[in-house]
């Protein structure tokens, strides 16, 4: 019945009877997996738990498509590779602080804040152009992180990008043991100048008075660093020392009420309205709900007036100088003569 059988070696293999075999390898015909049954019978329990944990592995590493997280790729068609790289790195830390993509924006329309998806948001931007930035980061609620996104020049975008690498440059140095500047560095600038600006100040004063304080300051091509908190922490003596240590600021997670957010944001945004034409590249840290340190730099235009105005304020000196040389050459050959 089986001539394959007859030609195999006689083995002897104890009888395990019928009930171990399943009906389609009864029925079957196929001799060579009649025998690799029989052969197998008494490891079958060991052999199928550890195909069955090996199937769950192999499920385990490599899990089906669907079931895979997406990655988030923006494919720019505008822009240097540069231009790109920055808008990336902004798109990942916006990520980052917010796994949905939810942002903040200003509507110029309004010029009130709204809630979009920097998917939406970042179609059709041209990069030779525009780019983003991250000016704020709003607790929206417990756990839940809304970055406040603007467009910027493209030139800006470029420079804050630089200025955050080498930011994280200078704190894996600091990492290294290397010493850090630190804020009395800063102190000691004699370009540097110091504006408070209060959480309580109307609209109608920041844009008249402290406008005019900021403005005046970036036009004579000095470095502003502009102070946002509560009037008590701004009044103090030694109020500076209070805007050390702002990256902890969003630990404190201080809930605010929904006008009092509502408020800091509309000054927030008339910040922005009025240093967009005069500063470049500004450095934020801390968030609304409770201090920022935003750190301004003149425009290289305007850096270029000054130093122009500078010059000539320097031929003039030195115009004067020599004229005021002649007179005292003249009064010395009148005495000696």
């Amino acid at each position: 019945m089986f001539p394959l059988l007859r030609r195999l070696p006689v083995r002897r293999i104890p009888w395990v009877g019928y009930s171990n075999f399943t009906t389609s390898y009864v029925l079957r015909s196929d001799t060579n997996d009649l025998l690799y049954e029989i052969l197998n019978s008494k490891n079958q329990g060991k052999t199928n738990i550890q195909s069955y944990k090996g199937i769950q592995e192999k499920k385990r590493q490599y899990p089906k498509t669907k079931e895979r997280k997406k990655r988030i790729v923006v494919n720019w068609s505008t822009g240097s590779d540069r231009a790109k790289e920055a808008a990336n790195f902004v798109i990942s830390d916006i990520f980052k602080l917010n796994y949905k993509g939810s942002i903040k924006v200003v509507n110029p329309a309004t010029n009130r804040l709204e809630f979009v998806n920097i998917r939406d948001y970042a179609k059709g931007l041209d990069l030779t152009k525009h780019g983003l930035s991250i000016v704020n980061v709003d607790h929206a609620a417990k756990g839940v992180q809304v970055p406040l996104v603007k467009i910027v020049n493209s030139k800006i975008a470029l420079k804050n990008y630089s200025n955050l690498l080498a930011q994280q440059k200078e704190e894996q140095l600091a990492e290294l043991g290397f010493k850090k500047k630190t804020m009395d560095a800063s102190k000691n600038d004699s370009s540097l100048k110091h504006v408070r600006v209060s959480w309580q100040i109307t609209l109608d004063d920041l844009s008249k008075q402290k406008a005019n304080e900021i403005l005046s300051l970036l036009k004579r091509g000095n470095k502003v660093n502009l102070y946002l908190g509560d009037k008590d922490t701004s009044n103090s003596r030694d109020w500076m020392e209070n805007f050390e240590h702002l990256e902890d600021a969003g630990k404190e997670m201080t809930h605010l009420p929904k006008r009092e957010v509502e408020r800091r944001d509309a000054i927030l945004s008339k910040v922005w309205e009025i240093i967009d034409e005069y500063s470049i590249s500004p450095i934020i840290s801390g968030n609304t709900n409770s201090k920022m340190l935003i750190k301004l730099s003149p425009k290289p235009s305007i850096l270029e007036k000054v130093d122009k105005r500078d010059l000539k304020e320097q031929k003039k000196r030195q115009r004067q100088e020599k004229l005021q040389q002649r007179i005292e050459r003249k009064k010395q050959l009148i005495a000696s003569n």
